[in-house]
Order: C-alpha cells, then structure tokens, then sequence
C-alpha cells in the first residue's frame, strides 16, 4: 500500500503567524504527479492547543481505505504507519498484516472468473416495505395496501405478491416523515395484520478487539473538556440555551402511579383522564366501547367517518360545534381529515389498545394549534415497545421510517467589524469545517475564516481523493497569539 501514488496536497496562508479574531485565507493545490488534479476534499481547522490530537491514533481516509478496512483484527494506532514511513514502520507493517492474515482476495477465484456478488447495491431512492398477514399469521396476497403521508401528498397504493409482502420504492422524502400503512376493504372491517420492515444497522463485524486501546482517554480529553464547560458558561450569560442540558440524575427503583405505556407527548401522567386496559369493559367498535366511558368526549358521524369531539365548547366550530380532536397512535399524530373525510376511530382496533388518554386545554397545550379542540392519545400493546417493527393496529399501522437529512451549514462567526460581538468570548476548538470543496481544472481551491480568542497552535487537515480515485492529506498548522 506504500506506492507513493498519492496526491501531493500544497497548502499556503497569507501569513505564519496571526492574532486572535483574524481572518485566515487558505489555499491549496492538487497534483498527481506534474499534473494538477480535479477532486473532493474535506476540511478541517481546531485549535489544537485545546483539543489535543495524537497523530498516531488518527483514523484518516488514508488509513480507513488502504488499511483497517481490509483486515478483520484490530489496529492500534493505524496512522502510524502513513504518518513515519520508514523501514522500521514498513517492517512493523508487515507483521501487522501477517498477523492479520491479511487476503485481499483469492486470485484462483478471479482467474476463472468468480467475483463476489455485492452486498449492497445502488440505490435510486427510499423504500417502505412490509408483509400483510391475517390473524392467524397467514400471508395475504393480491391485498391492496395504501401509503399515506402526514404531510400531504399522493396515496401510493401496492398488491402484495404471493408471500403476503409489498414494497413501495423509488421515494423522496425527509427524515422524522410520518406515514401511514393502511388496508381496506369493502365492508370497513379488516383484520389484516401490517409488519413494517423497519430499517436496521449494519451489524458491527471485525475490529472489535480494543484490548489494546488506551484505557485513559481522559489525557487527551482534559484540555477540550475544560475548555468546553468554560464556553457553555460563557453562553448561559447572555441567555437561554437553545436545547437541553442535562444535569445529573438519580435513578431509584420505584413504582409510581403515573408508570404505565404512554404514548402522550408530555409523557405518562399528564393527562386529564387515562383508561387502562384492564378496565376495557364489553366488546364492540371503539365508538361502542368508549361512548360513556370518556369524559366529556362524544363520537359522532357515520360509521364509515365517525370522529371524536369534547362535548364542552373550545372554539367556534361549525356544524357539531367543536372541530374534532387531534387523534394520537403509537406518537404518531393524525390531524382530522389528515386521512381523508372517510377515516373513522373505529378503523382503530380495540384489542390492540393498551391505554387511552383524554388530553383538555393546558394539558393538550403540549401538542400545539393542533391539540386545540383536545386530543385523544392512544397506545397499543406493541408500540409501547417497538412500533416500527410489529402490528400497531388491524388494518392500520403509523411508521416513522428514516428519511433524508437536511444538512445543517457549519457555524462560522466573521468579525468583518471590531463591534460584531467583541464582548462575547469566542472559545470555539473547532475553527472551521467544511465537507466538501472542489478543486478546478487547475487543482486549485480556496477559502476564509476567522479565528477564535484562543492562543496556540491551530491545526489544519485537508482531505479527499480525484476523479480518478487517488487519495490524498496533508495536515498544516500556523500560531495564533
């Protein structure tokens, strides 16, 4: 792996040595071999005299995939051998790759022409699949299964295939997107069983043996922590926190009456009324069995779209008066009509509930503009544990499936004026990050920041590879005083 093919990364500042708040430009080149190279490449900037790093114990690009990448064992400090190329490291390399047992591949396999299939191929988008299942646990087929988002949009609808599964590929859609699984049929009725796929991480395999790592990390970490309770104490002055801090907790081992499944926003024991399974009395729609049983909550509509309303006067609504409540399953929020002027509570399946909770004015408060006419929270016996993976309901079962992220830009203060900010201490450790730069035809690329109160040494570290696949990194430091 030591060719001495990688690109050579140029880094130059307009000065050596600055001042605190200055501003830095940075500049760097890319060249394979004589000729300048196009290509992607990270950076960042720390002050390193207060986030110390060993460079040894670095995991780089360099080192994820010319090296641990490909062996199943554990390395201790793997940029130790890219950062002090020598005899001496090369010799250690090899007993590290001997010792690992280390096969690239099994040239027999590829002269005949084996290749290993892949694991993982490319994807085009998102994908929501699941299996329909009867009662009895019998897979459905030739069901219609419908995909609803809560966010509005086109219903896409699926058959299930022979096996009882449906899948609906090719999607677009944000992370925290609420969906809903639903089969119908022509009687309103339905007892299919919904199984959602949900998506789960890869399993952890090879480099897990980390006896040799070192046990006190808190060497390296002292300096940065220090610095960091510093920082947070200088932003608590100048207002709230925006977030939650987390103070220390004592856990006791005690019951209290407020310990049951909950699915309400503001947590068990906030609600004005809670009805627990084991006092579910008769048998019958939802409608049926609650009518009566919660207070100041009416059921009203036809069958095919009866919706819940409190009976004591919120807002001015029309018709019946209050507009209907704000229906809650398994965390999952349905605003009325958000499923269409024909959903009805009683598609909600009795047996499945394991507490029902009425939530009034303040107590509803939690949930917005939308909890304004009450909210009715409902948790089944499934999703108290894990709704992404069992049946939340017959015939109907909310999912939250991971979606895309919205990248957030990196903060970077600009002190363009001496008054922008001059009294409030900037202790940042991290100067500056960027994921992504591009290099122009002429492998050049450039960009500016401003640096922190801190004194010290302050450490720069670009990398990425081209468009032909080398690799490259360089790592530069400057002063500050």
């Amino acid at each position: 792996m030591q060719n001495n093919d990688e690109l050579n990364v140029g880094i130059s500042t307009d000065k050596q040595v600055y001042t605190q708040r200055e501003k830095v430009n940075l500049k760097f080149n890319i060249m394979n071999s004589a000729e300048p190279s196009t290509g992607h490449f990270s950076v960042a900037v720390i002050n390193e005299s207060k986030a110390p790093v060993n460079d040894n114990e670095e995991n780089t690009i360099l080192t994820n995939l010319l090296l641990t990448s490909d062996l199943k064992g554990y390395v201790e400090q793997p940029n130790y051998y890219f950062s002090n190329i020598s005899d001496k490291t090369n010799a250690e390399l090899d007993m590290v790759m001997l010792t690992n047992g280390y096969r690239r591949f099994e040239w027999k396999k590829l002269l005949s022409d084996e290749y290993p299939i892949s694991a993982f191929k490319p994807e085009n988008g998102l994908e929501i699949s699941g299996t329909a299942k009867s009662p009895g646990g019998k897979p459905l087929s030739n069901s219609t299964v419908a995909l609803l988002s809560m966010n509005g949009g086109p219903v896409l609808t699926q058959l299930t295939n022979e096996n009882g599964a449906f899948r609906f590929d090719n999607l677009t859609f944000m992370d925290s997107t609420h969906f809903l699984l639903k089969t119908t049929n022509e009687k309103l009725k339905n007892n299919t069983r919904l199984f959602y796929n949900a998506d789960k991480p890869i399993p952890v395999t090879g480099n897990t043996d980390h006896a040799a790592v070192q046990d006190d990390v808190n060497k390296l970490m002292a300096v940065y922590l220090e610095n960091k309770k510093i920082q947070m104490g200088e932003i608590a002055k100048y207002g709230p926190i925006k977030g939650i801090l987390l103070k220390e907790v004592k856990v006791k081992d005690v019951k209290s009456d407020n310990d049951y499944p909950s699915s309400n926003l503001g947590g068990p024991g906030h609600a004005d009324q809670v009805i627990h399974r084991s006092e579910f009395q008769g048998s019958g729609s939802f409608s049926d069995m609650f009518t009566g049983r919660l207070i100041g909550v009416n059921f009203w509509g036809p069958p095919y779209a009866k919706k819940a309303y409190l009976s004591m006067p919120v807002t001015l609504g029309i018709g019946h008066g209050n507009p209907p409540m704000l229906v809650v399953v398994d965390g999952v929020k349905y605003p009325p009509d958000s499923l269409g002027p024909n959903f009805s509570v009683d598609e909600i399946n009795v047996n499945d509930i394991e507490t029902v909770e009425v939530l009034r004015n303040s107590s509803a408060s939690i949930y917005g503009a939308m909890g304004g006419s009450g909210v009715l929270v409902i948790t089944t016996r499934n999703g108290a544990d894990d709704p992404q993976s069992k049946p939340a309901a017959r015939g109907i079962l909310p999912i939250t499936p991971k979606g895309y992220y919205k990248a957030r830009e990196f903060y970077s203060p600009k002190y363009d004026h001496q008054a922008n900010n001059f009294n409030r201490k900037d202790l940042r450790t991290t100067i500056y990050w960027k994921p992504e730069l591009v290099t122009d035809k002429d492998g050049n690329a450039s960009f500016n920041y401003y640096n922190a109160d801190g004194a010290g040494m302050y450490r720069v570290v670009i990398e990425g590879i081209d468009d032909n696949g080398n690799l490259g990194r360089q790592v530069y430091r400057y002063k500050v005083e």
